[in-house]
């Protein structure tokens, strides 16, 4: 494509799909080509939870569509929720990154200037009369509404205002027209490919009013031919900011679909491809005074196995997930300022960051004398296979279980030297790990690198240590350097 400086230049080279760690160039495609085809005005939601990364897509899609010759216009609603007139925002927005596309000028671009500039200005009809469908088709039937609004007013006043609304809806009408205008003279003198795109993102995040007049504003000013809308927001959360306007009772979704002519999910991530994408076993690499169980292969700790695992298990968005792992860093950059070897049970140090800053109950009852069960709240059975050929299969609760357990210290019902029964607080013992991985004489394969990963680190380090032996971490280790991490946003 030419060389143009378009508003966002930049996301050329920094947004990609090519360079997506979350592997979505294949639904980036897939959209591409789906809303291309769309040539007599489209509005299509693309509906993502938050902090599933609809950013991101959005502005990898701006690249690969002005890749493919296509003029795309980025709008950040939220940006402008400030200000009491979206369509002063959208009207800005599109002529300015529009102009950007080899310097279109001439009569009729100056027209449409002129005629959005009319209704920005605004007045009394503008703001009760120009979003409704109604009124817009029937230009009549708004008059008569004018009529009653005003009944009690002065007559000249009342007919300033019927000339006022009767120009507005044509007004409207022209705009559309001179818009498509534009767009078919970009295609034909500029060489640009239809239909031009508009990215509309963060609307969900907009105030409830502002969320709604943006809808009605691109409804009915810009849903003409050669232009497409991808609006993307978390349709619950815009769903509730319409229900705090019109009341609980009120059907948002089906409100909702008056705006939009399709609904497209974004999927869910490629979580392992993501983390891989990250490098983090090279940034462990670098914490040389950290000891790291357990091992899920018998030979090392794979860190994106375990934040994969935790992530899954708790049903953790991308946002989430970038905060877990840059939380999870900080504990271990902590850890590996201690003044001797740290050992440090991974999925433990995950599951405290998670259940901390859920504000968990289970995170709050867990002591270091831990007497009861543990149990995980809101976790997710995930099934995890092991890299041993013949382990089969385990729920990641047990796992979990006996790396929390491994990781506290327990009541022991032992004998004196005078051969009398006493309780005394001690780490588990191995019998207690062999509880998890041999029931009825039955092994469970998957558990046995994890069993023989803390037995090793338990025998090693957590039973009578001596001075130069490695501190073994138990459950008061894990919440002190969790708690400071949890000012971490």
């Amino acid at each position: 494509m030419p060389e143009i400086q378009i508003k966002h230049h930049s996301w050329l080279e920094e947004f990609t799909f090519e360079n997506c760690l979350l592997n979505r160039h294949d639904y980036g495609q897939f959209i591409a080509d789906y809303i291309t085809e769309e040539n007599e005005g489209f509005v299509l939601n693309l509906n993502g939870a938050w902090g599933s990364g609809k950013t991101q897509f959005l502005k990898r899609l701006y690249t690969l569509l002005n890749n493919q010759n296509h003029p795309t216009i980025y709008i950040d609603a939220w940006e402008s929720d400030f200000t009491k007139e979206p369509l002063t925002v959208v009207s800005s927005e599109l002529l300015s990154q529009l102009e950007k596309y080899s310097a279109i000028t001439g009569s009729d671009f100056d027209a449409v200037k002129s005629l959005l500039g009319k209704f920005i200005k605004g007045t009394a009809i503008a703001a009760s009369g120009y979003v409704s469908k109604k009124l817009l088709d029937d230009s009549a039937t708004g008059v008569e509404a004018v009529k009653t609004l005003f009944e009690k007013t002065d007559a000249d006043y009342i007919s300033s205002i019927q000339k006022g609304y009767t120009e507005q809806i044509d007004a409207i009408k022209e705009i559309r027209t001179k818009l498509s205008l534009l767009a078919e003279i970009l295609k034909q003198n500029h060489g640009q490919e239809l239909p031009i795109v508009v990215l509309v993102d963060e609307l969900d995040r907009c105030r409830p009013d502002y969320a709604i007049e943006m809808l009605e504003v691109i409804k009915h000013f810009f849903d003409t031919k050669h232009f497409v809308f991808i609006i993307a927001t978390d349709t619950e959360q815009l769903c509730c900011s319409i229900k705090a306007i019109y009341g609980d009772d009120f059907d948002s979704e089906k409100y909702l679909k008056r705006f939009f002519h399709r609904k497209a999910q974004l999927p869910m991530p490629d979580l392992k491809h993501y983390l891989n994408a990250m490098g983090l076993n090279e940034k462990i690499d670098s914490f040389t005074n950290l000891i790291l169980i357990p091992s899920l292969n018998g030979i090392d700790v794979d860190i994106h196995v375990h934040i994969e695992l935790v992530s899954k298990a708790y049903n953790l968005d991308v946002r989430s997930v970038d905060q877990l792992t840059a939380k999870f860093f900080a504990c271990l950059r902590t850890a590996n300022n201690s003044p001797k070897q740290q050992v440090i049970n991974t999925f433990t140090l995950l599951i405290a960051l998670v259940e901390f800053d859920r504000n968990a109950d289970e995170y709050k009852n867990r002591k270091q004398d831990n007497k009861q069960r543990n149990n995980f709240i809101g976790c997710n059975v995930v099934t995890l296979f092991d890299y041993h050929q013949n382990s089969g299969k385990v729920v990641n609760k047990k796992l979990f279980d006996l790396c929390l357990e491994s990781s506290s210290k327990l009541y022991k019902e032992i004998e004196d030297r005078w051969h009398k029964e006493v309780f005394q607080i001690e780490p588990m013992y191995p019998e207690d790990v062999y509880h998890y991985t041999r029931n009825n004489d039955t092994i469970n394969y998957a558990l046995t690198n994890v069993e023989s990963s803390l037995l090793n680190s338990l025998r090693a380090y957590a039973y009578e240590p001596r001075d130069g032996t490695p501190k073994y971490w138990f459950w008061d280790d894990y919440t002190r350097v969790v708690e400071l991490a949890g000012n971490i946003e």
